[in-house]
């Protein structure tokens, strides 16, 4: 694999260009041979209101070789197969923050746009997919990318355009932050192979935001979070709240998602609601005190596991005692209990305690 990067300049054509070679071979199943390059010339500019802007042209190409491919493009199977996919892909990027200050806070809006024309080859079904698209689900920090699929040689085939706005409010005489922001995709046309969980099977995928409220050092809220398009309704957000105050610091977190499908509609993974609780307190310089645990609530509670730990660690030596226990949910063997006892000596015996 390589990455090469030219000297980013704004009003010139920038070069990103990206590459990898993968054989990969199984005793059962497809396997595959490839060589992929992606080529990016990219031109930054600022227009004459501020408004900045970023043409790119996205130029694709990938050589495979495939042995015992059950194509589900032609419906046959292919015991060894070469092809060539070739296409471009053209973005075009467009921000313009705007600024009010006061005596208190300095505010920013700042709208999002962007255009992409892609290329039904982009998504080529007759190479195989080694990403696995069933379990994509869109998030905030995909949507403004210019490839939300996962992998290196195969893009999103539709074209579409994504719009957002980020709101973002700054104390001048305190740690207050506040940053709040939320997008939607358009699609020219509805997704062929998406999962309906997936946020982009229809032409209006699902709004997706990220919000950071910081009021000052003592607490920080962060959540990603993505709107059901129709109903308006949660589908997928992980959150966390965190207390710092003195030597303790105190975190909880949840993972809220739908179940994932399959390309027949069945479930493939179950949705999840799982809570993590953990809290630290720094005894003294060198002594620690962490305990934690996971659990899902749905109809109710049901603990994944208990942990605890003690550490002591100086510029000599580190020690530690921890003690976890984990539920398996069998009746046969409900719970099982783990002691650990670490000794590391600095420089000679090093390691994680």
């Amino acid at each position: 694999k390589f990455d090469l990067n030219s000297t980013s300049q704004m009003n010139k054509i920038n070069l990103n260009t990206k590459g990898e070679f993968v054989s990969l071979h199984r005793t059962k199943g497809t396997e595959t041979n490839k060589f992929f390059i992606n080529q990016n010339l990219l031109y930054p500019t600022i227009l004459a209101d501020g408004t900045a802007a970023e043409l790119g042209v996205h130029l694709n190409a990938g050589y495979y070789n495939i042995n015992k491919y059950d194509n589900p493009a032609n419906g046959r199977f292919e015991y060894s197969k070469n092809r060539i996919n070739v296409y471009p892909v053209f973005s075009l990027k467009l921000n313009k923050p705007y600024f009010k200050s006061s005596k208190k806070y300095l505010t920013i809006i700042e709208p999002n746009v962007m255009f992409i024309k892609s290329n039904k080859k982009a998504f080529n079904r007759f190479i195989p997919d080694e990403n696995n698209i069933n379990n994509f689900e869109l998030d905030y920090f995909d949507i403004f990318n210019i490839n939300r699929l996962s992998g290196f040689d195969r893009f999103d085939s539709q074209s579409r355009v994504d719009y957002g706005i980020k709101f973002k409010k700054k104390s001048t005489n305190s740690n207050f932050v506040s940053q709040i922001s939320i997008a939607q995709s358009y699609q020219m046309q509805r997704q062929t192979y998406m999962q309906k969980n997936s946020g982009i099977s229809e032409k209006f995928s699902d709004f997706v935001g990220n919000i950071k409220i910081k009021p000052s050092d003592l607490i920080k809220i962060v959540s990603t979070f993505s709107l059901d398009q129709k109903k308006f309704s949660l589908k997928n957000a992980y959150s966390s709240l965190t207390f710092n105050v003195n030597k303790n610091r105190l975190s909880i977190s949840n993972i809220h998602s739908p179940v994932v499908l399959d390309e027949t509609g069945k479930t493939e993974i179950e949705g999840k609601n799982q809570y993590s609780i953990s809290y630290n307190h720094q005894i003294s310089e060198f002594w620690s005190f962490t305990s934690s645990t996971t659990f899902d609530k749905k109809d109710e509670i049901k603990y994944n596991n208990i942990n605890t730990k003690i550490k002591y660690e100086d510029e000599c030596v580190g020690l530690s005692f921890s003690w976890k226990r984990q539920y398996t949910h069998n009746p046969e063997n409900p719970t099982s209990n783990n002691f650990l006892f670490l000794f590391s000596l600095k420089e000679i015996m090093e390691g994680d305690i």
